[in-house]
């Protein structure tokens, strides 16, 4: 859920701008948090923005719990009195919403008429950033996304995530289990009392549609004009998010094979797949671990991604042409790989998810579940099975999500895009459903549209629905 701007990483090296750091602070004891005025400074090569830090109790409902200080950034308003903020999370879990507002403004997207009413506001979330991190890749590999093969494979995955998590539960202790979403939405309401409004307007992409949907349920009174883009399931089982990813990616490695025929008139999709499908199982048994990864990684990133897969289907289409693999790991080494390790260290990630959901599977789970998994899809089986093991040893969840469901709110705009592989568009209508909001389709390409430049519908709608919560006309968009 974290890779929203995919394109424009790998093929251009570009980044989002990194807040100031401060991983290895300690938290600090307090027996309350003061209520205070923010005080802003800046803090950016770009003059508008604004820095700020709140401090938040690491457990909301214990004054005598040790505080988290926040770290924030603002775009202020045009005007000289705002009419409002908007708060804005970039999802993950652990995406920084400092870096999506010092993106935002830079690329200049944000609306005139938005820039003129309204306070931006971004933040790291508890764990995430200049907010506390977590990291605990000292104690051994974080990565969650790894192809288990075997039953070994799987045995030893769990081992090691069993592991890392047990001495990253040493280092960091109930912290760990304090990151959860609903923390994190008491956290955005401290946020608006600190900025002394009533309502808080928000945009959340991705994961942070969670956190827009349960500040929804949480805090009705005190919710505005809420945009939930890509929205995630309003249930919290992380397995089910993975089982789901499975079927959508099946459906987008098909879709982008077929396009075979651009290169080649007399190519068959279906060849092709059935050849796909051998090789990764011939790069596995033999033992070939690097061009086993140099494939399945390519493989799953144009599947989850369709604005790169034009770009790398050529170079796929002549490896199951000629078996070689020169040019997949060429492509590899010089732009994926460094792409991916831009995800880096995934415990805040980890984190929160398994603070939402209180299942932890073992081993032998993830074995039927591969075997589940196979009937859906042979290629991204053994690729997405690790995502589903991820709470696998990770300390319990000490106040794991219900179902979400809003009745007395305001209606949300929920957006969902019809080639999303990550947050699926259904999972958005179920999501509107849930919450009593609007549903809106949009068939852009990838994950997220809001204030991107992927549908020039969706962000006019967007606006308009920030300025007047006003249910739009149009239920679908079609990108141009």
């Amino acid at each position: 859920m974290k890779k929203i701007h995919a394109l424009l990483l790998v093929f251009t090296g570009s980044a989002f701008l990194s807040a100031c750091n401060s991983d290895d602070d300690e938290l600090t004891a307090d027996t309350a948090v003061e209520n205070k005025a923010l005080v802003w400074q800046s803090c950016s090569e770009q003059p508008l923005l604004q820095c700020t830090t709140l401090d938040v109790h690491a457990d909301p409902a214990d004054t005598d719990s040790n505080t988290i200080s926040l770290a924030l950034n603002r775009l202020p308003s045009i005007q000289n009195e705002r009419e409002g903020i908007v708060l804005i999370n970039p999802g993950g879990p652990g995406g920084s919403g400092i870096e999506l507002l010092e993106d935002l403004f830079g690329a200049g997207v944000l609306p005139q008429a938005l820039r003129e009413r309204f306070d931006f506001i971004g933040f790291d979330p508890r764990g995430v950033g200049s907010s506390k991190a977590v990291d605990c890749s000292a104690f051994g590999s974080t990565e969650i996304n790894l192809y288990l093969d075997s039953k070994l494979a799987i045995d030893q995955y769990m081992e090691d995530l069993s592991a890392v998590a047990s001495s990253c539960e040493q280092k960091y202790g109930v912290y760990l289990q304090q990151l959860g979403s609903l923390n994190v939405v008491h956290d955005m309401d401290a946020i608006r009392q600190a900025t002394g409004e009533d309502k808080m307007h928000f945009i959340g992409y991705s994961y942070g549609t969670r956190l827009g949907a349960l500040y929804l349920q949480t805090y009705p009174e005190n919710s505005g004009h809420f945009i939930l883009d890509g929205s995630v399931k309003s249930v919290p089982d992380v397995e089910l998010l993975v089982a789901g990813n499975l079927e959508a990616m099946q459906e987008s490695l098909v879709a982008m094979l077929a396009e075979c025929s651009s290169i080649n008139s007399n190519c068959n999709a279906n060849v092709l797949l059935e050849k796909l499908e051998e090789n990764i199982t011939t790069l596995a048994i033999d033992g070939h671990h690097e061009d086993l990864e140099v494939l399945a990684r390519i493989v799953h990133f144009a599947a989850e991604d369709p604005t790169v897969s034009p770009l790398l289907l050529p170079a796929l289409y002549e490896y199951l042409q000629t078996d070689d693999i020169t040019e997949l790991r060429e492509i590899y080494q010089n732009g994926v790989s460094d792409y991916l390790a831009d995800d880096g260290d995934d415990t805040a990630e980890r984190a929160v998810m398994c603070a939402d959901d209180a299942v932890r599977p073992t081993a032998s789970y993830m074995k039927s579940l591969l075997t589940d998994y196979n009937q859906q899809s042979d290629f991204f089986a053994e690729i997405l099975l690790s995502q589903a093991g991820m709470c696998s040893g990770w300390p319990l969840a000490l106040n794991a999500l219900p179902p979400i469901t809003a009745s007395q709110a305001p209606p949300a705009l929920v957006i969902g895009g019809t080639t999303d592989t990550l947050t699926l568009a259904r999972w958005s209508e179920e999501m509107a459903q849930s919450i009593g909001g609007y549903y809106l389709e949009s068939n852009h390409l990838g994950h997220t549209s809001v204030f991107s430049g992927q549908n020039t519908c969706v962000d006019f709608i967007a606006e308009e629905f920030l300025l007047t919560g006003l249910q739009p006309l149009e239920t679908r968009c079609l990108a141009e």
